[in-house]
C-alpha cells in the first residue's frame, strides 16, 4: 500500500487532448492496459498521455524529467519547472486534502509509428532517481478478440 511518503507518476494514455474554452482539457479515446491494433505494422496518426506526478509536500521535487519510451526508445523527455512547485507550497497545503503537491504534463506523439507489438512507458528522473510510471500495452488483433462493433 502506497503511503503519503511515496512518489507516484501515473499516466492516462488517449487517442487526443483536447483544450477547452473554459481552460478544461478533455482526453478523448482513453485506454486502459492495452491499445489493439488490426494490423501491424501501423503509424497511429496520434497518441497522447496526460502525466501527473504527485509527491508529499515535505518532499517537493528539486529535479523533474518526464521521459516518454516505445521498446526503450526514446519518444520525448520534458523538464519540469520544479522551481514553480515550490514556490506555490504553502498555497497547495492550505487548499488539497491529499498531503501531496501534484504536477501534471499533457505528451503529444504525432505520428506514432508503431512496426511491431510493443510498450509506451512513462517514467520521472528526479534527484533521488528514477520512478517508474504507467505502461500501454500495444499489439495486434487475434481471432481471440471481440469483434469490433
Amino acid at each position: 500500500m502506497e503511503t503519503l511518503s511515496s512518489r507516484l507518476v501515473l499516466a492516462q494514455f488517449c487517442d487526443d487532448i483536447r483544450h477547452e474554452v473554459s481552460g478544461k482539457i478533455t482526453l478523448v479515446g482513453c485506454y486502459a492496459a492495452e491499445m489493439i491494433i488490426d494490423k501491424l505494422p501501423a503509424v497511429l496518426p496520434k497518441l497522447c498521455a496526460q502525466i501527473i506526478v504527485l509527491t508529499p509536500f515535505e518532499r517537493p521535487f528539486d529535479r523533474l524529467v518526464l521521459r516518454a519510451f516505445i521498446n526503450g526508445d526514446t519518444l520525448a523527455e520534458l523538464e519540469m519547472p520544479v522551481e514553480a512547485m515550490k514556490d506555490s507550497i504553502k498555497k497547495k497545503q492550505l487548499t488539497s486534502e491529499l498531503g501531496r503537491l501534484s504536477m501534471r504534463a499533457l505528451m503529444v506523439f504525432s505520428p506514432l509509428p508503431v512496426l511491431e507489438p510493443c510498450k509506451v512507458r512513462i517514467e520521472a528522473e528526479t534527484e533521488d532517481g528514477v520512478i517508474q510510471g504507467s505502461i500501454l500495452r500495444i499489439r495486434e488483433r487475434t481471432s481471440e478478440d471481440p469483434p469490433i462493433k
